[in-house]
Order: structure tokens, then sequence, then C-alpha cells
């Protein structure tokens, strides 16, 4: 039995990680810090890295937990890193998102939430996507804190393979010219809820 360490984005939809099962797989679920404006990174991968019992373990994240993936394992050996619906480094974001990320980073925290709740409606009401995202945007501190680090961060100093798994049509993280090493064709951002069994067939693979 293979022993993958998952770690979620921030306040991810609960459903996209609750009973994933894969023969010969135990999902080990990483428990994220609170994240704030003043989190220091190098205290949240301590405190994830606390939590990794195996030596040179798989390592699965989402979104946001692909970034924290690699960046513990620049303190810990890892065999492999797999990435859902994130990126390798940050020159994998899109120029147009980084231009939206810094807008967000500046904005007073009473328009990022208008703004947040305003997303979460025409992503759940408008495309019918039915993603339990709004908690996300009530955490101006903790959006700061992801943006401040996704936008500068980058895999140098990582031995290890880091497998990314993307969507096609993802509208939140497009796939940029360097693409994905896996790519599920027609499925957006948050496929680990709609997709569900095309991810785990992807995550399957990437274990191999």
């Amino acid at each position: 039995m293979k022993q993958v360490y998952l770690i979620p984005a921030p306040d991810m939809d609960e459903r996209a990680i609750e009973s994933m099962i894969l023969d010969g797989v135990e999902f080990v679920r990483v428990n994220l810090p609170q994240l704030t404006h003043e989190s220091n990174l190098n205290d949240v991968t301590d405190q994830m890295a606390k939590q990794i019992a195996h030596k040179n373990p798989l390592i699965l994240g989402f979104c946001y937990g692909g970034v924290l993936a690699i960046e513990l394992a620049k303190k810990i050996s890892a065999e492999k890193i797999i990435v859902v619906s994130g990126v390798k480094s940050s020159q994998d974001i899109a120029p147009s998102r980084k231009i939206m990320a810094y807008a967000f980073y500046f904005m007073p925290d009473i328009v990022l939430r208008g703004i947040g709740m305003q997303l979460t409606f025409w992503i759940n009401t408008v495309l019918r996507l039915d993603v339990k995202i709004p908690r996300i945007w009530l955490k101006s501190g903790q959006n700061r804190f992801i943006i401040r680090h996704a936008l500068r961060f980058d895999c140098q100093g990582v031995t290890c393979e880091i497998i990314r798994v993307h969507g096609s049509h993802d509208k939140v993280v497009p796939l940029s010219s360097t693409g994905a090493d896996i790519v599920i064709e027609d499925a957006g951002h948050f496929m680990f809820v709609h997709r569900r069994n095309d991810v785990l067939k992807a995550i399957a693979e990437a274990i191999g």
C-alpha cells in the first residue's frame, strides 16, 4: 500500500478530497495551519513537515496546495510531487492572472470581500458549477498570504519529479505556454469536484 500525502488548498471544497479511493493507495491528509497576512512560510512548512511520517513520501497538492507541496519538498526529501490544478512555479502563471492577483493584493478588505462574493455568485449561479468556496473570500489575510507567495515561488532546490495535472479549460489558472504533464480535456479549475473520476485516473497515472 502506497501512502500519498494530500495537501489541500486552503478552505477547499471538502467534496473534492473526501473518500478518495485508489487501489493500492492510502491518502493521508496534511492539515494546514491557519493562514493570515502575517503567516511565515517557513513556519507553515515546518508545521506541515511534522505530519510527514515516511521518508521520501509521495506528495499530492491541489491548487495552492501544490505550491505548499513544492515548498515542503525543499525541506524534506520527496519521491514525487503531483500538482492538480496548480503550477510548478510562478512562471507558469499567465500574465493576465498575475495582474489580477496584484490588483486583489492591494485592494481594501471590504472591496476584496465584495468582489469575492460576487465571483462566488457568478461561479455557482451563472456557471452553475456548485462549488462551495465562499469562506475563502471572507479571509482577506489568507488570500494575501497565498497571492504573495504564489507570485514569486519556484521549484529550485527540489530534486524530485513534479507532475502537473491540469484541465484544458481552467479559467482560474489557464494553461501557460509550458503546458502540463497530464491534461484532462474539457475540464475546468474545479475538476476535482466535477470530473472526480478523471482526476483520480490522472493521479493514478502520475503515481505510476
